[in-house]
């Protein structure tokens, strides 16, 4: 039988010529677009050849992907209700088609499609995807579909997946508890859920379907019907309820009609409704984890799955265990209380004040009780730390080569005890969250260097999710940095700056071996420029004063003025900065760092200043740089504390005198810091204590004294 487009050219010698040998329809038609596209050449070579000054048009074809696309979800939608209808009446033993619903990321979440998109199209979520097919296999499933959606539950929204598996129900049950360890956060839960015969004894759950044209329509209207809490689905043009008589939806048919009577105010229309009976096993990290114990017996009993396989299964089993310990720790009593502390200390931090000293012991005790499990926690993924540092690298590599002259200096991952610290104090103890347990920097030649390859890992790796930071900080540090998910979930932290930055921020002994000549020199260049040898690495020291909400905030003010001089002097190469006014400002802030009562400091913050700034104030301070007016100002202030201290010996009542005490280092009208407090106490004490001892060996009168 001819195809019904080509008995148009019967007559056409050399038509029929160019279609001689063709099939199929398809073959007709594509043939026949590029004879379009010759033709579309031949005529304007034509209207060029007659006018010389004619521009000729290109040849554009006509973009019909979303006609396709919509012909094969159309398509795939007949043969899953064929499927769907067959499957219904299949017993346990049979092979049936399984939705899994399954999150990749348990700690992030989504305020937009925008944001969905990203995470869908980034690399750990293709990753990710590609790892369904991997486990679903070691089943024995196969893999029909994975559909990208949005899910919403408890008031929040994160990106889903849906995986359409075919095999035995119960095979499907062990692959979705499976996967759920395995996904780049560990998953409070997943769901498998089938459809069946309404009424029967496997339907336990309803599932309402409602085709839309309107996405943000439709998350306004299913908020505002209570569906944000209740739990929804999201695909483009599809949103999905559910409804499980073991823990039902209250009002759930009130709620549909609430749905779909307010997507139609937001201006969506509906295309379709309809009701399906489902099976629904909803699969909790508890039962997840005897499922996985039990399954992992069979396959090692068994030899199944192969060596791969069975390294997965003994990674979900690990996984899902911390994952449990993680749960029972972060619903705890000593964590909530924890974070009732630290926020107060985080709001009285604004505002220039302290926690207590009953207070901030309090803290302390919480986070050692929560350290020691977090630690062994963030420990036992050491390994995808490890990948991630490797992966983190690799993506610096890259975009090292961008720049002339451009190289990336490493580090190893995090201590579990260090980072551990850091997720209890700045990421409310979720270690998904810690953004530099693995990290790289980029050094380049100059600022506008710097500017071209952080834009371009910004674009190439940024996400709305994620934390992108470039300013000038508080302390003067110029930062760029962006925080990349990498293929196994893990966020990696990377930051691109010039040589004079790095210099000043860590100092030449950071930099790699094959550039620490470069970095010598660079050091060279800036003290020169100066007219002294301004110390190296110092702004690391400043930092880690300032960041610690511990320390008394007047010092930590201290930190600032003193960094942003250091930091001129190295970036501004009109800098002004004296060897005196450095000598003097960064000696005076070392005397008040080394005076203070550091108990209360992070654990491993002992203010211990850098090796090259130890060495530049010894040998300033013998060459006399600075010495004098250093001292003049030193014994100035201490001369105005003792002069209030003096006064307040005067106060009648132990408790009064504290309170004015304590006044001279807390509160927004405090002088001193606590450390020169203390000391300055402490040398009355020894005064007081000598000048006893010399009257009761008669060596000093009473009048002497006065």
């Amino acid at each position: 039988m001819p195809i019904d487009c080509l008995v148009h050219i019967k007559g056409n010698d050399q038509l029929e010529s160019y279609f001689k040998g063709v099939k199929t329809k398809g073959e007709a038609i594509d043939l026949a677009r590029n004879y379009h596209e010759i033709l579309h050449k031949e005529l304007e070579d034509f209207k060029k050849s007659i006018d010389p000054k004619y521009t000729k048009k290109p040849f554009v074809k006509a973009d019909n992907s979303k006609q396709i696309e919509e012909i094969k979800s159309n398509y795939q939608k007949k043969i899953d209700e064929a499927i769907r209808l067959d499957d219904k009446r299949k017993s346990d033993e049979d092979i049936v088609s399984v939705a899994v619903n399954v999150a990749p990321l348990f700690s992030t979440k989504v305020d937009n499609q925008a944001q969905a998109a990203q995470l869908h199209n980034s690399p750990f979520y293709k990753g990710f995807k590609e790892r369904v097919n991997t486990i679903a296999g070691g089943f024995g499933l196969a893999v029909v579909r994975q559909d990208d959606v949005v899910g919403a539950y408890n008031g929040t929204t994160e990106v889903t997946n849906v995986v359409t598996v075919r095999g035995k129900f119960s095979d499907v049950v062990k692959f979705a508890a499976t996967f759920g360890a395995l996904t780049p956060e560990v998953q409070d839960s997943t769901i498998a859920s089938m459809y069946v015969e309404a009424g029967s004894e496997k339907h336990n759950a309803d599932r309402v379907g409602v085709g839309i044209d309107n996405v943000m329509a439709a998350k306004m209207a299913a908020k505002d019907a209570g569906f944000d809490q209740a739990g929804y689905t999201l695909l483009d043009d599809e949103i999905s309820f559910f409804n499980v008589f073991d823990y039902p939806v209250d009002d759930f048919d009130g709620k549909i009609d609430t749905f779909e009577s307010k997507y139609q105010e937001y201006g969506g229309k509906i295309l379709s409704e309809d009701r399906q009976a489902l099976r629904f096993k909803y699969i909790d990290a508890g039962e997840r984890q005897d499922i996985i114990t039990e399954t992992e017996g069979e396959t090692l009993r068994q030899q199944q799955g192969g060596a791969g396989f069975r390294d997965a299964m003994a990674e979900a089993k690990e996984r899902n265990q911390n994952f449990l310990i993680w749960r029972e720790l972060n619903s705890s009593p000593v964590v909530e209380e924890y974070r009732v502390l630290r926020q107060k200390q985080l709001d009285l931090d604004q505002k220039g004040e302290s926690l207590s000293v009953t207070e901030a012991k309090k803290i302390k005790e919480l986070e050692a009780e929560i350290l020691t499990p977090l630690a062994s926690i963030i420990s036992s993924d050491e390994n995808r730390f490890e990948s991630a540092k490797a992966e983190i690298e690799a993506i610096a590599g890259h975009l090292s080569q961008i720049i002339s002259g451009a190289f990336k200096s490493e580090f190893g991952i995090k201590r579990p005890e260090r980072a551990a610290i850091k997720v209890i104090r700045w990421y409310d103890s979720q270690p998904n969250n810690i953004g530099d347990g693995a990290r790289t920097n980029i050094i380049v030649n100059t600022d506008g260097d710097a500017d071209l390859v952080f834009s371009e890992a910004t674009k190439l790796y940024g996400t709305q999710n994620d934390r992108t930071e470039y300013e000038n900080t508080d302390l003067g540090y110029p930062k760029r940095l962006i925080e990349i998910r990498t293929s196994n979930g893990k966020i990696s932290e990377l930051q691109v700056m010039t040589p004079q930055g790095y210099l000043a921020k860590d100092g030449v002994k950071y930099f790699p071996d094959d550039a620490k000549g470069k970095a010598a020199e660079s050091l060279k260049e800036v003290r020169k420029r100066l007219g002294w040898d301004i110390p190296d690495g110092v702004g690391h020291y400043f930092y880690e004063i300032h960041r610690d909400v511990n320390i008394d905030k007047k010092l930590r003010t201290q930190a600032e003025p003193v960094s942003k001089m250091y930091y001129d002097a190295f970036l501004n190469p009109d800098s002004k900065v004296t060897k005196e006014e450095f000598y003097n400002a960064v000696s005076a802030f070392k005397n008040n760092v080394d005076s203070a009562d550091k108990s209360e400091w992070d654990k491993g913050n002992e203010g211990k200043s850098p090796a090259e700034l130890d060495a530049f104030l010894a040998n300033t301070k013998k060459e006399g740089g600075g010495d004098i007016l250093e001292r003049a100002e030193v014994t100035k202030e201490a001369e105005a504390l003792f002069v209030e201290l003096k006064s307040i010996d005067k106060i009648v009542g132990a408790k009064n005198r504290a309170m004015a005490i304590e006044a001279l280092y807390s509160g927004e009208q405090a002088k001193y810091t606590k450390g020169m407090v203390d000391k300055a106490i402490a040398v009355n004490k020894d005064y007081d204590r000598i000048v006893r001892g010399m009257e009761e060996s008669g060596l000093i009168t009473e009048e002497c004294t006065i």
